[in-house]
């Protein structure tokens, strides 16, 4: 949905919602409040999902999944409003034009699926080349790193039952970052479909903000992967004798 928010003196704000029927009052005012007397150098306002921004997103703006207000003169910026993550693309190209986009209050919508988000970064990715970074890779394609170690230590020395262990510490790797893996296997794929190999290293960097966290976020899953691959060294050591 696509409204105007009235009662800004002096600018022209369109309101966009995601889903069925009219937004809450509470929402609009809350959208309207952050324009109140907002500088000329506000770009956008982005509503994040109420359960938060997940920890997969590299920022807020990326979880607003349409939510936003955005200065109607700079509407311009986008040609399309049915493709996927133009809310991003818009924000981002209000971003390379000095305008800050800020966040404003919560959406009652849950926003998209992790697989859906790294899909979407993607395609996003692709339409900016300056965007993408090298970044170490995560739980995902570390994971099917190591178990590909395992298969191929299983066929030189005969022992079936590498595999096994791989395959089990993929598991448990899954089952405790589900989602940052479905982000990762989703902007993998993604970039894999379009013939782009650099996916594999390549990624969407968190916003200033969010770097701290996602830092020890990714030195955890380093040292749990360390741990893993020096357990199956172990075991690899003692099938060989």
């Amino acid at each position: 949905m696509r409204l105007a928010l009235d009662g800004l003196p002096g600018r022209e704000v369109v309101l966009f919602v995601r889903g069925e029927g009219p937004p809450d009052d509470a929402f609009v005012a809350g959208h309207r409040r952050c324009w109140e007397d907002a500088g000329d150098d506000l770009g956008a306002v982005v509503s994040p999902p109420a359960s938060g921004v997940p920890a997969y997103a590299p920022e807020a703006l990326w979880a607003a999944g349409g939510n936003l207000s955005v200065r109607a003169d700079l509407l311009g910026l986008v040609d399309r409003f049915d493709r996927d993550g133009w809310d991003v693309d818009l924000c981002l190209r209000l971003r390379r034009r000095r305008l800050r986009v800020e966040v404003g209050p919560a959406a009652a919508d849950a926003g998209a699926s992790a697989w859906r988000l790294g899909v979407t970064a993607h395609r996003v990715a692709a339409r900016h080349a300056w965007l993408a970074r090298t970044c170490p890779p995560g739980a995902a394609v570390a994971g099917l790193g190591l178990l590909g170690t395992c298969l191929a230590a299983a066929v030189r020395w005969g022992h079936p039952a590498v595999v096994a262990l791989g395959a089990a510490v993929v598991a448990v790797a899954v089952v405790a970052e589900r989602d940052r893996v479905a982000y990762e296997l989703g902007y993998v794929l993604e970039g894999m479909r379009r013939g782009d190999i650099r996916a594999l290293w390549r990624r969407v960097p968190p916003g200033r903000a969010e770097l701290p966290v996602r830092l020890a976020a990714a030195t955890r899953s380093w040292i749990a992967l360390a741990a893993s691959a020096s357990l199956a060294v172990l075991v690899l050591a003692a099938l060989a004798r």
